[in-house]
């Protein structure tokens, strides 16, 4: 994380009130998510909400303080397109052009793509 910070934070200064942050957010227990993702939170049960320590999902401090103007944007899976309603956010606002940032390039940034 801290090699990607002070770039993403960089782009949140610089780019204020267009910055959408997408937080991935866990069930609360294994069985409120279908298929492959009970099986992962029956295993990893330590990710649940449920388990988590206060403030577990919080933005860190350095991103945190762009918000507002900043959005930010809850996800249930790790593509911040899946039943967020960000394709609809971006539409809205007449975007044509996302630049994708984040921590955990190797699952969410890699994952976030949009399927017409």
């Amino acid at each position: 994380m801290e090699r990607v910070l002070p770039a993403i934070e960089a782009t949140a200064a610089r780019y204020r009130e267009r910055t959408i942050f997408s937080r991935f957010i866990p069930p609360n227990r294994p069985e409120e998510r279908p298929g492959r993702w009970r099986h992962y939170f029956w295993r990893w049960e330590k990710a649940t909400r449920r388990q988590l320590q206060h403030g577990g999902l919080d933005l860190v401090r350095e991103v945190a303080r762009y918000v507002p103007p900043a959005l930010v944007l809850d996800k249930p899976a790790h593509s911040a397109f899946t039943r967020s309603g960000l394709y609809e956010l971006l539409v809205g606002k007449h975007v044509e052009t996302v630049v994708i940032t984040g921590c955990e390039t190797d699952v969410c940034v890699l994952a976030t793509h949009w399927v017409q």
